[in-house]
């Protein structure tokens, strides 16, 4: 007996293969195609657009374009060239990190969390405590800025 979600020989396929076998049933389905199409095109333009407007701000503002720019590579040649190469320059970038002594590879991650913390530190001071944090962590986040650093301009 032949089960739809089994390799001609026998095997049992991954979640993941047998996702790209539907897609590409929908690609090549002249009845599925076109909305297909629609649906990936206006997807990515909904993420592109919500990451454009998150870059100004504090957090993955260009990772969710970058995201946006791959759900596009399904159906533009241009996105999926795009794509690709980011992953090059990255897997490029992850060998030269793997060529450096383990003292500059912790020191590299130690520079950049201390980056990322100087900046939710700074957000925090120019904006405020999120109203979102727990009573006690706003309270303790509070005098540790009323300690820490000096009062925020008006």
């Amino acid at each position: 007996m032949h089960r739809p979600d089994a390799h001609p020989r026998g095997e049992a396929r991954t979640r993941r293969e047998r996702w790209h076998a539907q897609r590409t049933r929908w690609r090549t389905d002249p009845r599925t195609s076109l909305l297909y199409r629609g649906v990936v095109v206006v997807l990515g333009f909904v993420v592109v657009v919500i990451g454009l407007i998150l870059v100004p701000f504090p957090g993955p503002g260009w990772l969710i374009v970058f995201c946006g720019v791959a759900i596009w590579s399904e159906v533009f040649p241009w996105a999926e060239r795009l794509r690709d190469r980011g992953f090059l320059l990255l897997r490029r970038w992850e060998a030269w990190v793997l060529t450096l002594p383990a003292f500059w590879r912790f020191l590299g991650g130690a520079m950049t969390a201390l980056g990322i913390a100087t900046g939710l530190a700074l957000y925090v001071w120019w904006s405020g405590v999120p109203n979102w944090l727990p009573d006690v962590m706003e309270h303790r986040v509070e005098e540790f800025f009323r300690r820490h650093l000096p009062a925020r301009p008006a």
